[in-house]
């Protein structure tokens, strides 16, 4: 009789764990397996890995990778542009609001001759 097994299921994985089955090596199974470290299982003390600048910059993944990682690199920045953008009309419409209330309120505390 098999024994079960111990730990986490495959189909628990979430996160970045997630991400590296997504991107694991297939095995001769086809199943995609995740790439473990070895201090992968260790509860709350992942190692991490200092990131060189040719990691950063994509130049370790294939063309179609590298491809994928500049458009989403340059939609966020597309999305961060138009969150400053809509910050900054919002704000010009307080500004305007406030001064058209407070020229309200110069002309109603005015004498009238």
């Amino acid at each position: 009789m098999p024994r079960k097994r111990k730990g986490r299921q495959a189909a628990a994985v979430r996160g970045s764990a997630a991400e590296s089955v997504a991107t694991g090596r297939a095995s001769p199974g086809g199943v995609a397996t995740a790439i473990r470290g070895p201090a992968a299982g260790a509860k709350g003390r992942r190692v991490r890995f200092p990131t060189t600048p040719d990691a950063a910059a994509g130049r370790f993944l294939s063309p179609e990778q590298q491809y994928l990682l500049k458009k989403r690199r340059e939609a966020e920045q597309r999305e961060a542009k138009d969150r400053r953008t809509a910050l900054a009309i919002i704000l010009a419409l307080v500004v305007l609001a406030a001064g058209a209330v407070a020229g309200l309120v110069w002309l109603w505390r005015s004498p009238m001759v």
